[in-house]
């Protein structure tokens, strides 16, 4: 950073760049409408306690500054929020107090919300599905966004479970697969079945595939022989975070392929 500037005012810097960037990409119309939204910040404070007041503080400054940025631009593009543990107590009502504030355009406002089941302790395929299969818009770990009225992206999840450990991380094991098939489906189901909840992302694409972008000698950014975006490492051990390599397996369908009719209903979605 430069001499005299704070991270803050860094960070401010930085999200005000990238909206007025977009703005940039409107005028080429190969591109214009490819942006949706821009989110100011990713994970804050993840494993560091008592951070909320500068986190808050952040988007104060650059959540007015972006959204005045696109609307002068007259662009329809999200201004995206998101927070962690353990610092995303009470943000749901913080950020309706700044919408009711008009301090926040909430029409422009998108919650992104990180749900994972893989680090609730040694849970079994049958322990997680339970724990799905009784979530309601009320309990859901988003639901704090929903009652304030703002909308929810679930911009990350996975069918990854008990810390990556085996055997619920053995997709080459045909019952594996076919309890991960599951476990996806019935996420998918909770996500779509949901109301306030406008999308969700798988991480990742390509998570242990065998590229290393870094430069030089010990990397040389190319992909490691005998693997590909959708085959791992064979020494990597988290392959369910791969959505390739478990499409590539057999152990999910897309998900334009899954008839999910309500919170785990879902037809034929666990068969691989």
């Amino acid at each position: 950073r430069p001499a005299g500037q704070t991270w803050m005012s860094v960070g401010e810097s930085a999200a005000k760049a990238l909206a007025e960037w977009i703005v940039e990409l409107e005028k080429n119309s190969s591109l214009s409408g490819v942006v949706s939204g821009l989110e100011v910040i990713n994970e804050p404070g993840l494993g560091f306690e008592g951070m909320a007041e500068p986190i808050r503080r952040y988007h104060d400054s650059v959540v007015p500054a972006v959204q005045q940025i696109f609307r002068e631009a007259k662009l329809a593009v999200n201004t995206t929020v998101n927070f962690i543990s353990p610092n995303d107590g009470e943000m749901g009502s913080w950020l309706k107090s700044r919408v009711d504030a008009n301090q926040f355009d909430g029409s422009a406002l998108l919650v992104d919300f990180h749900d994972y089941y893989n680090w609730d302790g040694p849970l079994s395929f049958a322990q997680v599905r339970q724990k799905i299969c009784s979530t309601t818009a009320t309990s859901c770990g988003w639901s704090q966004y929903l009652q304030a009225g703002l909308s929810v992206v679930v911009g990350e999840w996975a069918d990854a479970i008990d810390n990556n450990k085996p055997p619920t991380d053995n997709i080459d094991d045909p019952a594996v697969r076919k309890n991960l098939a599951s476990l996806f489906a019935d996420q998918v189901s909770m996500f779509e079945s949901t109301a306030g909840t406008t999308g969700h992302y798988y991480w990742a694409m390509r998570m242990g595939s065998g590229w290393d972008p870094r430069p030089g000698a010990a990397a040389s950014g190319h992909q490691i022989n005998g693997t590909a975006w959708n085959l791992s490492l064979k020494s990597y051990g988290d392959r369910t975070w791969n959505l390739g390599e478990l499409a590539r397996v057999g152990a999910v369908k897309s998900v334009g392929g899954l008839n999910t009719t309500g919170v785990c209903k879902c037809d034929g979605c666990s068969k691989s």
